[in-house]
């Protein structure tokens, strides 16, 4: 049986009685979220459970260059760079990245300022797709080691989002897993 339960309700006190005088059991399932202030951003940390991850921000110039965050303003070319550790050869790996409010993701691999791949960015991704504010990489195989998936993004509004945790996490073995910290991005 579900009960819908407001915040009213609560307020009082829930009572439960068994009328046939058999045992009556209960399951809670309690949802909250968290105040995205910047000083409660910046405690927050990552999470290795078999996976670190970090991902940054860099505006990119006219000559494709990257460089700081800082100054973004709508229409600017945004490099996303998510850094993953893994501590072992992994399969199936998922990588849920929820997207800041302020960008638009692009579904392409960065190739550089030159044009071309780096090295450094080889990864075997499966699939790849934009839904619902994240933007999620399939990869078939991970092997242990450094690895980094970037790609280009652009401001599509002004203003100062939370964009919150990457998560990184080996689908058949849902214990082995990692956040990144959240981060802050501001565009004018």
């Amino acid at each position: 049986m579900t009960l819908p339960v407001t915040a009213a309700d609560l307020a009082g006190k829930v009572e439960w009685i068994a009328v046939s005088g058999g045992k009556a059991w209960m399951e809670v399932g309690v949802n909250g979220r968290m105040r995205a202030e910047p000083q409660a951003l910046a405690r927050m940390a990552g999470v290795d459970r078999g996976f670190s991850v970090r991902r940054r921000h860099e505006r990119l110039d006219e000559e494709n260059r990257p460089g700081p965050a800082d100054a973004l303003r709508v229409g600017d070319r945004v490099l996303v760079t998510l850094e993953i550790d893994s501590a072992e050869n992994a399969s199936w790996v998922v990588v849920d990245e929820p997207v800041p409010s302020v960008l638009e993701p692009s579904l392409d691999r960065w190739r550089g300022t030159e044009g071309a791949w780096d090295p450094a960015d080889a990864w075997d991704a499966g699939f790849a797709e934009v839904r619902g504010g994240s933007r999620r990489v399939f990869i078939d195989s991970l092997p242990e080691g450094r690895h980094r998936i970037r790609y280009v993004a652009r401001v599509r509004a002004a203003g100062t989002a939370v964009a919150g945790p990457v998560r990184v996490e080996a689908m058949y073995e849902p214990g082995r897993n990692g956040l990144s910290a959240p981060a802050t991005l501001t565009a004018r």
